[in-house]
């Protein structure tokens, strides 16, 4: 079973709500995950949270409880505003589940078999973050329009983040949230920023602009990378498959709007856009929040082959068919003449070994860029237990503080899985042969290095 899938409940509640009136209780929950449980189960589940936090301040003030765990299942939760509470209650598995039998004796006493609570505490935070990005703060929602307005953008938004978080291909890209750049050279790279830069001068409203090709990151001129981080995720994770299933415009629109509860063919625009297109795209255009949600842009896409350009514009600019037009007339040429570049570049891209034994995930600390091979199917009992192997190893790195030194080698039923840390950089290799001996896995490690990073991953 897939990590995600374990997932038993999800909620958001604010406890202020009720007005402290036992009776109105159910009132405080503002999202719950599966809608099918009983008000009486998602009351309680609630007040055990309220309990425990309540409790917890006794002893920390300033930082109360934010993890549960049972025989059966474990609890996060996180107070992302002010009484706005998220939670997260995911199965436990036994150790017997994932331990094949004859292992038993290695298995350390308190063994968590489950998923690592930096990734449980991950998913949440990624997941108000992202209803913060594409909405706004809870807080503002509700003083501007009351509880029902926020359930509303809440059951339309997680029902769907949820559903969508589990297709990640492997739940360690999920805790890595590293960025995939596009290897261009350095003058190319330095023309696009002062093509940017010259069209926020030519269009003051514009106050962003970020570039990506086929999934691959180029360019953006966000300085925050927080902010970065949601809206690549938002790109590779949602909008470029919708866009890639053009020939299925409803399925698209199932998987790749409800995140704004728009159709995401309404509002990305071609690159050369007809007058017809560019008006019909402004009352589905939505707005995006940087910061801590205090900053609105209106999100502006254009599409061109494998490239998106995206535009966000200050809110008060009114849009018009006319502003949008200009848009597209001044990057239609320079777009252009990028994305030749680009493909260019990537036919010289080599591509990975399918053939090798040895698949792997590297991701940097410094600037957040990773690189990767899929482990496999995440159907195959095996992939699935090397996945949860490669989290709990990263969940062991981020317990390490600053740029020490870390290696990890896991045997699993169908190989091995390696790590190594080392100058904030981190290097995970899952190996299938599993007849291999321990220093066979270490000169696979050795010979992956030398053939994929050369120096950029330093030894150890």
């Amino acid at each position: 079973m897939e990590p995600l899938d374990r997932i038993l409940s999800l909620f958001v509640f604010n406890p202020t709500l009720s007005g402290g009136r036992e009776e109105k209780e159910y009132d405080n929950v503002l999202y719950y995950h599966p809608s099918s449980h009983s008000r009486d189960t998602q009351c309680s589940q609630v007040g055990l949270c309220e309990a425990l936090v309540n409790f917890s301040r006794t002893f920390s003030p300033d930082r109360p409880c934010e993890l549960m765990r049972t025989d059966k299942k474990k609890i996060v939760y996180f107070e992302a505003e002010p009484e706005v509470w998220w939670a997260a209650s995911v199965e436990q598995p036994h150790t017997d589940e994932l331990v094949p039998a004859k292992k038993k004796e290695a298995v350390p006493p308190g063994y968590d078999a489950g998923v690592p609570d930096d990734s449980l505490q991950h998913f949440i935070r990624a997941a108000y973050q992202s209803f913060r990005f594409f909405h706004a703060p809870i807080t503002d929602i509700l003083a501007s329009a009351g509880p029902e307005a926020v359930r509303r953008k809440l059951l339309l938004f997680l029902s769907n983040w949820v559903a969508l978080a589990r297709c990640k291909e492997s739940p360690l890209l999920h805790a890595l949230d590293g960025f995939k750049y596009f290897p261009l050279d350095k003058l190319t790279f330095l023309n696009i920023q002062s093509f940017q830069f010259l069209s926020s001068q030519r269009f003051p409203d514009v106050k962003h602009m970020t570039s990506t090709f086929n999934n691959y990151w180029v360019s953006t001129t966000l300085s925050r990378q927080a902010d970065a981080s949601l809206l690549y995720a938002y790109i590779t994770q949602y909008l470029t498959p919708a866009l890639q299933r053009e020939g299925k415009h409803e399925e698209a629109a199932q998987h790749g709007c409800n995140l704004f509860g728009n159709a995401v063919f309404k509002f990305v625009l071609p690159l050369v856009c007809s007058t017809q297109q560019a008006a019909a795209a402004i009352p589905y255009i939505p707005v995006v929040r940087l910061g801590n949600g205090q900053e609105a842009y209106h999100l502006i896409v254009f599409h061109h082959n494998k490239s998106l350009w995206l535009l966000m514009v200050d809110d008060h600019c009114a849009l018009s068919t006319e502003y949008l037009l200009s848009l597209s007339a001044h990057l239609v040429e320079r777009v252009k003449v990028y994305d030749s570049t680009f493909s260019d570049q990537e036919s010289r891209i080599t591509k990975p070994d399918t053939s090798s034994s040895v698949r792997f995930m590297y991701f940097n600390h410094m600037n957040r860029a990773s690189k990767f091979q899929p482990i496999g199917s995440k159907k195959n009992p095996s992939v699935l237990e090397a996945g949860m192997a490669l989290v709990h190893a990263h969940a062991d790195f981020e317990s390490i503080a600053g740029g020490q030194s870390h290696e990890v080698l896991v045997r699993f039923s169908d190989g091995w899985v390696s790590a190594r840390k080392a100058n904030f950089r981190e290097l995970f290799a899952v190996n299938d042969n599993k007849g291999k001996s321990l220093v066979e896995v270490d000169n696979d490690l050795q010979n992956l290095i030398s053939q994929n990073f050369g120096n950029v991953f330093l030894e150890s």
